[in-house]
């Protein structure tokens, strides 16, 4: 998936099974942030944030985790 700040800023952190974090900041409409599949992420949203997300295929809540403590799991085995 592909995520955009159309307007506003958009913190986002990711993190990778065994990697360390790191940190990304959506602030232009002309700039994409791509999330492979298993990437663990958090998004803080200015006031005024609008986001668009760019996806492969439709939406379906049993596709994501949840849970940071399941990711941990999951990304041991």
């Amino acid at each position: 998936m592909i995520l955009i700040a159309v307007t506003g800023k958009i913190e986002i952190t990711t993190e990778m099974p065994e990697q360390q974090r790191e940190m990304f900041v959506l602030e232009n409409p002309n700039e994409g942030l791509y999330l492979p599949k298993f990437c663990w992420h958090t998004m803080k949203y200015s006031h005024n944030a609008v986001q668009v997300v760019l996806a492969s295929s439709k939406y379906d809540e049993s596709d994501y985790i949840r849970d940071y403590a399941e990711f941990i799991k999951l990304s041991k085995v």
